[in-house]
């Protein structure tokens, strides 16, 4: 189709331009910022496709959004003419734009924009001599004339800098993914291609979350790592990477809607609302990221230790076992089982047992090495029962207990306990003594049938809670 433009009711106005609003938009940091403006541009025009083209003396940028329908509020600089839209019409998207400052960013790129567009009823060329503080607008003949969609073209002539594929292909996944993964819109995010290659973000897969605040909700996708790298996304747009907890090091994103970033969009402004998300998403880490090279808090070792000698107080005050009964792991030692009572020569007439069962026994075997394998130091009770922290998922329970293998796992990936570090020193008894009760239960059920099973826990637990208080 052609390019020419013909006659027909052409009109101008006048730019108002303030000589500190190109001082502002001179702050972006480097070309890719500037690009970044124009992608930002096209989200808020409900554009669900954008293609960037980058040739020799020229860039392209094209989208499917609505289109410009007064051109007079987009050469409208600073005039915050979006700073009042809450959603925008089609897709329902929060705008990303406020003071309309993206389109001066074409002066880091090149020495000329020419703007091409096309809404549901008309279609017209711009372009604008900022020298003379004026802008043209010249109507096409036909609406398909030069755009064979809605939406609108730009093209930067006359480039300043030389723009390569990779390096902004790169910028793309690693600072916009937020727009191309549904993130700041579930629905509907954008495609978004360079010279016809299709941008693949970068893979998120940690875990999903969101913090609630007086202000509104902060929606993050976190996962521990060995160094820390997390985006803050203001609208699914990279602000900038922050480390709220040094400590506990995790990878992914924190995605924010009312915190206002600065013009040049590499910082947030000085707010309390800024301050407010930094506390926020600080906790959150602390909560919900392990320690710097530990699998598991050593406050949560500390309480296991002091609950699981108590147990075995308990246990032995009410007698359920005799002692020449009572199960022994494999891996216990011989001071072990002085405490359960056993002798060296109990314990070598059960290993004889056990030898003699051992052939049709394979397959409990081979659970037993898996399930003991790893670099974990077991924390064994008086009665020879393993006591493991491990991570083991966070779809399987809390404690899991494996009765044959006298083994009882705490699980490092499930809430209760990857959250009882914060709690007060009771709080965490009260969390873990039940699971704790009900898993050597568990095991000591398989040896010997006890009746009252849910009563002889409970009586546990409220005896050793009585003497925790105590004590």
């Amino acid at each position: 189709m052609s390019n020419e433009t013909i006659d027909q009711e052409p009109y101008s106005g006048r730019i108002i331009i303030h000589s500190s609003i190109i001082q502002e938009v001179s702050k972006y940091p480097n070309i890719f910022d500037s690009i970044r403006e124009y992608v930002a541009n096209a989200w808020d025009a409900d554009a669900d496709r954008l293609e960037i083209s980058i040739e020799e003396n020229f860039l392209r940028i094209e989208d499917w959004g609505t289109g410009i329908s007064d051109f007079e509020g987009f050469w409208g600089v600073a005039d915050q003419h979006k700073s009042g839209i809450v959603l925008t019409p089609k897709f329902k998207r929060k705008p990303i734009g406020r003071k309309g400052l993206g389109k001066l960013s074409y002066m880091m790129i090149g020495n000329k924009m020419l703007i091409e567009t096309r809404t549901a009823y008309k279609a017209e060329y711009s372009d604008a001599d900022f020298s003379t503080s004026k802008f043209y607008v010249k109507p096409r003949v036909r609406v398909d004339e030069v755009l064979s969609h809605k939406g609108t073209q730009i093209t930067i002539r006359d480039l300043k800098v030389e723009i390569k594929k990779d390096e902004l292909n790169k910028y793309l996944k690693e600072n916009l993914y937020g727009l191309i993964l549904p993130i700041a819109c579930k629905e509907h995010p954008m495609k978004i291609f360079v010279n016809n290659e299709k941008v693949s973000p970068i893979s998120v897969d940690g875990t999903l979350g969101i913090i609630s605040t007086p202000l509104g909700e902060i929606c993050c996708n976190l996962k521990p790592s060995k160094t820390s790298k997390i985006d803050a996304l203001f609208r699914g747009v990279k602000v900038k990477e922050v480390n709220p907890a040094p400590t506990h090091p995790a990878r992914g994103f924190f995605n924010v809607d009312w915190v206002i970033p600065t013009l040049d969009r590499n910082n947030f402004t000085d707010s309390e609302e800024a301050r407010l998300f930094y506390a926020e998403i600080k906790k959150y880490v602390l909560q919900h990221i392990p320690a710097k090279n530990e699998d598991a808090p050593k406050d949560l070792e500390k309480s296991i230790r002091e609950l699981s000698k108590y147990i075995d107080e308990f246990l032995r005050d009410l007698g359920i076992l005799p002692p020449n009964t009572m199960p022994v792991s494999k891996t216990s030692k011989p001071n072990d089982l002085k405490i359960g009572g056993l002798t060296e020569l109990e314990r070598k007439n059960q290993e004889i047992d056990e030898k003699e069962h051992e052939h049709t026994d394979e397959r409990r075997k081979r659970l037993q090495l898996k399930i003991l394998k790893g670099k974990e130091k077991p924390l064994k009770s008086g009665y020879g029962i393993n006591l493991v922290e491990r991570k083991i998922g966070k779809e399987k329970p809390a404690v899991v207990t494996f009765k044959e293998e006298k083994l009882i796992i705490i699980n490092l990936d499930h809430d209760i306990i990857k959250n009882i570090h914060n709690l007060r020193p009771i709080q965490k008894n009260i969390a873990l003594l039940p699971l704790l009760a009900r898993g050597h239960f568990h095991i000591l059920e398989f040896f010997r049938d006890i009746t009252g099973y849910e009563e002889y826990v409970d009586n546990m637990v409220s005896t050793i809670f009585s003497r925790l208080i105590s004590d």
